[in-house]
């Protein structure tokens, strides 16, 4: 057997066909016999044939409605040998359409499996001879690379998706694999990997598809992560061999890690993985910041560590919204402008806020629970799945088209339409919530107003006058912003800080 996907795709059409030609027999349609002369050694005698290769033919029409021609119908379209399966079963007429070739194709294949049947059972040996058969007319003088990587983290409810040309997604224990694929990579429970395989004909003489393998399957995860959340992730290596040749280990360049939990793909979002799968294999060709957005967003999604992939979300986040002078207050308000209705754009604009305070934290290494708290954030994960799921459902819309690439312009036309926009600039800025209760309260000298100078950048740092007498009791610093600076934009000075009492 050369091809195990086109094998079972087949047997699973005919046995559907098997039990709607049985009803129809049932129902009282008739299988149409002949007189046949079989002659012998010493005499003539005769018999009668049963047409039921007529009676296939001319019930196919009512076959189109079996949920799983489709699908057999696409994977027999991809086959060159098509066209001679149907000379060879002399077949006189030879449609010129693919999709015509693969369905005359399909119809004959029926026909030989109950040649002369007088009933519609798969039984005994029939399917798999004209399979058989099938093989080696259509494999004739090619070879079938198989490339197979597993896809960590990844569940399906069913047991084999065709994603299209020549990918599916299989279980791993139902499919030729090596053992290493199908139960290796480290999962955490005892079920086999799913795995991600590509079907290539070619001649015996051409490379094997390891390129189109390594894009392909690499787009293939963007497309699960940008689907939904969760632990997607492929594997460092695939596994890669010709017709029935012994199985090769081939390096893809991956990380082969993954975060976040299970994977579980329903029967109701493969449309949809097909049409995203599809679509982030074309569309980020087009240029502009989308393919680089992209693979900083996959890179924040690989780390083990959901806080250390806060800035590759805000990289990303920069490469969409950013055309070099907002600030980060801006590019909060154009993302929630872009993510929510008017009346819950705050909220994401506080996760975008509570980000930036996040990122300078990390920066400086002072992540613990009580700096956490004094900036307003409740659980850093938090921050990061939310400003994730934001970006992903901006990534969505523009790799499926629903948005043009001008964020910024789009972004800044719903600000303009905002009706309390105006209000908003004027109100009075939050209270700053309070700071860890270790850090030292420092007095402050009022100093004399300067002359105006030229307007600050809001990351410079602020020169103050300070005492040099430290309030020992504890609480929080009362040093507040400056006037136009919101609370979440940190002082730089390390001395303003101290370690825990």
């Amino acid at each position: 057997m050369r091809n195990r996907g086109l094998h079972d795709q087949l047997h699973a059409f005919a046995c559907a066909a098997s039990e709607r030609l049985a009803l129809l027999v049932e129902s009282g349609a008739e299988i149409p016999y002949e007189v046949a002369e079989s002659p012998g050694a010493r005499s003539v005698l005769y018999r009668y044939k049963p047409l039921s290769d007529a009676f296939v033919r001319d019930r196919f029409p009512e076959l189109r409605a079996l949920p799983a021609f489709p699908e057999v119908l696409a994977a027999l379209s991809r086959i060159e040998g098509v066209s001679g399966y149907l000379r060879v079963m002399g077949t006189s007429y030879v449609p010129a359409a693919e999709r015509d070739r693969a369905e005359a194709a399909l119809e004959r294949f029926l026909e030989r499996v109950w040649e002369e049947a007088t009933s519609f059972d798969l039984e005994g040996d029939r399917f798999e001879r004209a399979y058989r058969e099938l093989e080696s007319v259509i494999y004739e003088d090619t070879a079938v690379n198989t490339v197979l990587a597993p896809l960590l983290g990844v569940t399906l409810a069913s047991e084999r998706w065709d994603l299209g040309s020549g990918i599916s997604l299989v279980r791993g224990d139902l499919c030729p694999a090596p053992p290493q694929a199908v139960w290796g990579s480290g999962r955490q429970d005892d079920d086999p990997n799913m795995l991600a395989v590509l079907t290539v004909e070619s001649r015996p003489t051409q490379p094997p598809p390891l390129t189109e393998a390594r894009m392909a399957f690499r787009k293939l995860v963007t497309a699960l992560r940008l689907l939904k959340p969760g632990g997607a992730a492929l594997s460092s290596v695939a596994w890669w061999r010709t017709d029935d040749g012994p199985w090769q280990e081939v390096p893809l360049g991956t990380s082969g890690r993954s975060r976040g939990g299970p994977y579980l793909l329903e029967p109701s979002e493969h449309g949809e993985l097909v049409e995203l799968f599809e679509l982030a294999r074309s569309r980020p060709a087009l240029g502009g910041a989308l393919p680089w957005a992209l693979t900083r967003f996959e890179q924040g999604c690989e780390q083990p560590v959901a806080l250390d992939g806060l800035s590759d979300h805000l990289l990303a986040m920069r490469a969409l919204l950013d055309r070099g002078d907002p600030s980060p207050e801006g590019l909060a308000r154009r993302l929630g402008a872009l993510c929510a209705e008017p009346a819950h754009r705050r909220a994401v604009e506080s996760c975008v806020e509570q980000a930036f305070r996040l990122e300078r934290l990390v920066m400086r290494g002072n992540v613990d629970a009580a700096y956490l708290e004094s900036i307003g954030v409740g659980s850093a994960d938090a921050v990061v799945r939310e400003l994730e799921e934001s970006l992903r459902a901006l990534l969505r819309d523009l790799v499926c088209g629903h948005l043009a690439p001008d964020l910024v312009g789009i972004a800044e036309e719903l600000l303009a339409l905002r009706p309390s926009i105006a209000l908003e600039q004027d109100a009075p800025a939050p209270a700053p919530p309070p700071e860890a209760d270790f850090v030292v309260r420092r007095q402050v000298t009022p100093t004399a107003p300067e002359a105006p100078t030229q307007e600050r950048s809001l990351f410079e740092p602020t020169v103050e006058a300070e005492t040099d007498e430290a309030v020992a009791a504890v609480g929080a610093r009362e040093v507040g912003p400056e006037p136009g600076e919101r609370d979440w934009l940190l002082d730089d000075d390390a001395a303003d800080y101290s370690g825990a009492v």
